[in-house]
């Protein structure tokens, strides 16, 4: 049984449950222990570089990231790669988003996300609830920064994605990333791409990898490493892809620091 040298794991509806906003310090303790071992950890999230390492401060220097679902990763500061989304395309969703009642568009760039908000609440709720770094301009056609992901929010939920699916679905990967939001990126740029990146560059097998989600966006995440996980409360179709099951990702990781890939 190959040893497991890095983890990724996914942060909402996986390590921040049921709407948790903040990590229990224990898992800072769980990775600092696991580094010790000789197990790195990177958080995999749609979730944007700043957020996640304001999420992760007390270890932040100790952690690898993967950010937006893949679409640029970070570790000790340095830029490891970076997808761009065709520029026609990203308006073509802009502008449906847009036109939508009820639905608001966030486009990713590299250190902060922006937004052109129909409903105040929206920048409320993303700069003051989830802490981005998000700033509102006045048209998303025009911004000057390229586009790396562009992010579908609802606040009445998405529901299975087929609206959004059905008119874009052909033009770039279009995911679930939660109750609330959608993520559009280009058709080759997921979790487990990124993570397929990370693990060359640091010569790591995937086999030699654990990975942990609950959702559509880390389906090809857990599809690539030899120890995939799941959370219980993940969809159906994710838990089917997972070797191993755990309650909280907490628990996971005692598991692994007391018993090593014997005790999974």
């Amino acid at each position: 049984m190959p040893k497991i040298k890095l983890i990724a794991s996914d942060i909402d509806g996986t390590m921040l449950l049921e709407g948790g906003t903040s990590l229990s310090p224990e898992i800072f303790d769980y990775i600092q222990r696991l580094r010790e071992r000789g197990i790195l950890f990177f958080a995999a999230s749609g979730r944007p570089y700043g957020n996640l390492q304001r999420l992760f401060a007390p270890v932040k220097e100790q952690i690898g990231y993967l950010c937006e679902n893949g679409c640029f990763s970070f570790y000790h500061d340095r830029l490891l790669h970076r997808e761009r989304m065709d520029r026609e395309l990203g308006q073509d969703i802009i502008r449906a988003v847009l036109q939508k009642d009820g639905a608001e568009v966030m486009v990713a760039g590299l250190m902060k996300e922006y937004i052109q908000p129909k409903d105040p609440d929206f920048y409320h709720y993303l700069n003051d609830v989830v802490d981005y770094d998000v700033e509102v301009v006045p048209d998303l056609l025009n911004i000057g920064e390229e586009y790396m992901k562009v992010s579908i929010y609802e606040k009445e939920g998405v529901g299975d994605g087929r609206y959004w699916r059905d008119l874009f679905g052909s033009r770039c990967a279009v995911v679930t990333s939660g109750r609330i939001w959608m993520d559009t990126m280009p058709h080759s740029v997921n979790k487990g791409s990124a993570l397929a990146r990370v693990l060359r560059e640091l010569d790591i097998s995937p086999q030699e990898c654990l990975a942990i989600g609950d959702n559509e966006n880390d389906r090809e995440m857990l599809k690539l490493v030899g120890y995939p996980a799941s959370v219980q409360s993940a969809k159906p179709a994710i838990r089917a892809i997972a070797r191993l099951e755990t309650d909280t990702v907490g628990h996971l990781f005692q598991k692994i620091l007391s018993g090593g890939e014997e005790g999974l």
